[in-house]
């Protein structure tokens, strides 16, 4: 049991480690009493996190563990925690290292949940993006635009979102597969701030790597020079 959890249900003491929970127990108990999983301690006068909220937090469930809580405690999805957080947004979080499955699974049982905002005034897709000022950028870059996490991209990318005139766009008909249409897409959207999200930096490591593959090293890397030798077939623009 972790340090100051004796208050909470059975459910919350069987959490370990990373890596370390036993996540069979975790729905056999889900199965025995599933109001547990509806259990929250309030914290600064707001309505804390429920179990969903915190595994996908801080744990990285597995699929089968996230449909259990979807199933037994469906509210939980459009619960929001101290910040304001669904767990649309910890899902996403690409810190969280939760799988495409998991991002899906939660978007398509509450896909409103795309258009909400935290405290911060942040959706899910710009937690997608956002990352603490003290993390190594080009890294954490390289991860969300890495196999792993490039469908969770895709997932958010197709939600609608309304642009600055109120008018609503969904990129549904878009063939995403790829990360340079993922950039262009996201470029498109009026309600992601660049200064705030670094998105600069992630279209720099995606316009290097492609620039690379189509020179090699002996070339040097110019920003606009490679920006001039891209399309944005998402779009269909050149």
């Amino acid at each position: 049991m972790r340090n100051g959890w004796g208050d909470r249900p059975v459910l919350w003491q069987l959490l370990k480690d990373k890596g370390a929970t036993d996540w069979n127990v975790v729905i056999e108990r889900l199965n025995e009493r599933p109001e547990e999983a509806r259990w929250r301690r309030t914290q600064h006068g707001r309505s804390g996190r429920m179990f969903l909220h915190y595994v996908l937090e801080y744990l990285t469930p597995p699929i089968t563990v996230v449909q259990k809580l979807i199933e037994v405690c469906p509210y939980a999805l459009r619960h929001t925690n101290v910040h304001g957080n669904l767990p649309l947004h910890e899902a996403a979080n690409v810190s969280h290292d939760n799988s495409a499955d998991v991002v899906r699974t939660i978007f398509q049982a509450y896909p409103e949940a795309a258009l909400v905002k935290n405290i911060r005034g942040d959706a899910p897709i710009h937690t997608l993006l956002s990352w603490g000022p003290f993390a190594n950028s080009e890294s954490r870059a390289r991860k969300l635009l890495s196999a792993s996490n490039v469908d969770n991209v895709i997932v958010l990318l197709r939600s609608p979102f309304f642009k600055a005139d109120g008018s609503q766009l969904n990129y549904a008909i878009c063939d995403l597969n790829e990360p340079w249409e993922i950039i262009c897409a996201l470029w498109q959207r009026d309600d992601i701030d660049d200064c705030n999200l670094y998105l600069r930096r992630v279209t720099d490591v995606v316009l290097k790597a492609r620039f690379v593959a189509r020179y090699g090293h002996l070339v040097p890397y110019l920003e606009l020079h490679a920006l001039a030798q891209e399309e944005n077939k998402a779009f269909g623009m050149k």
